[in-house]
């Protein structure tokens, strides 16, 4: 019996939901639930619009860091150009004493080196070969073998030790792209970086691209006034190599990248010119959210720019809390209206019920009035009332 009557109660108490009386708390259970989705909407097109400013700055200032990093890099080449036009003569060890001195594995990390290469007329060749071996390095030639107009070589580089070594009497105006950034700069009289190659350092491990800057040096007192003088009164480079990827590191070696970036050699971006990328070793498929295009010493590079798994949702995180919780204050709404609604027809049910039984009661007592007269006229007695 109570199972039954519990079933009964809640069968009913179900049913009245949906009863025609009750369409005022579906309407405030309505028009809340409308009120929460438009505050979600405006909500997330809010953060919409805040993540992508954000991805944007970030964009910015991974942009600018290693716009800075590249440009610190020119000062140190440009240093070292003044140290060859103050000297005439620049022994090994006042180079080796001045980087050094500039503590580039703790203030630059990922800088390959900084060295000189001077230029040699073809003709001195066998000469110049003879300088440098009796500096004690009985073993050095130019690299490669053959006649060229003019030559170059690489005496200074510093650190002088693990993979630089294998740089050491190579002619960079042998290869052509090489050869193209050291002419540009030589008749510019500006610092120039390469296109993308591979260096003479990569003599063991994982291959890395690799990029070069250039700033030229001239014998001092030489006119400098045009492309054809710069030419002929060039010394040589101040340089350096860098592997890119250990450049990057180094270059974000103190900063949290919160969003992947990949860097192309040239702003058409083609796989082949890859020359980093956060996301792996390969090309992304992925869209860009963003790019730029960074104009450094004759080259453009491209940036384009990823968001991580995570990154939005990282932002996004209060929608699914307004959600759930408006969510929850509308049911509550709905069922406090229910209720009231419910208690005001009960009331209303027990006010009619209570006037139909003193309606009953005044019509029960007339009749009682009524027979009682009747009784009393037909027995022709009297009714004394006795206070």
């Amino acid at each position: 019996m109570n199972l039954a009557y519990t079933y009964r109660q809640c069968r009913s108490a179900f049913t009245s939901l949906f009863d025609r009386r009750n369409l005022l708390a579906w309407g405030v259970l309505l028009g809340s639930l409308g009120l929460v989705l438009l505050s979600w909407y405006n909500l997330s097109n809010n953060q919409q619009t805040a993540a992508s400013a954000q991805f944007e700055l970030l964009a910015d200032e991974l942009s600018k860091t290693l716009e800075e990093r590249m440009t610190d890099h020119e000062r140190i080449l440009l240093a070292g150009a003044g140290l060859f036009d103050a000297s005439q003569n620049v022994t090994r060890e006042d180079w080796k004493a001045f980087i050094q001195r500039l503590q580039l594995s703790n203030r630059y990390p990922g800088i390959q080196g900084v060295g000189f290469t001077q230029i040699i007329p073809a003709n001195q060749r066998s000469q110049f070969e003879e300088q440098v071996r009796a500096q004690g390095f009985a073993d050095f030639s130019i690299r490669p073998p053959g006649l060229r107009e003019p030559l170059s070589a690489i005496i200074y580089l510093e650190p002088f030790t693990g993979r630089n070594l294998a740089a050491f009497g190579f002619d960079m105006l042998s290869e052509s792209t090489r050869r193209q950034a050291m002419l540009t700069a030589a008749q510019s009289g500006e610092t120039r970086l390469s296109g993308k190659v591979t260096l003479m350092q990569e003599t063991h491990g994982k291959v890395q691209p690799g990029l070069l800057m250039y700033v030229p040096v001239y014998r001092t007192g030489q006119p400098l006034s045009n492309p054809t003088e710069r030419m002929q009164a060039l010394r040589g480079f101040v340089y350096s190599p860098y592997r890119v990827h250990d450049l990057i590191n180094g270059i974000f070696a103190n900063h949290s990248l919160a969003i992947d970036f990949e860097l192309y050699a040239t702003p058409a971006g083609d796989p082949q010119q890859l020359l980093f990328s956060s996301l792996g070793e390969q090309p992304t498929q992925l869209a860009a959210l963003s790019q730029r295009e960074l104009n450094l010493h004759g080259q453009t590079w491209l940036l384009k720019f990823y968001a991580p798994a995570g990154f939005a949702a990282s932002l996004l995180h209060s929608q699914l809390p307004l959600l759930s919780l408006g969510g929850l204050i509308s049911l509550l709404l709905f069922f406090l209206v229910n209720s009231l609604s419910r208690r005001r027809e009960q009331a209303q049910n027990l006010a009619n019920r209570m006037t139909e039984q003193l309606r009953r009661q005044e019509q029960d007592l007339r009749l009682s009035e009524e027979r009682l007269a009747l009784a009393v006229k037909g027995s022709n007695d009297g009714w004394w009332d006795y206070d």
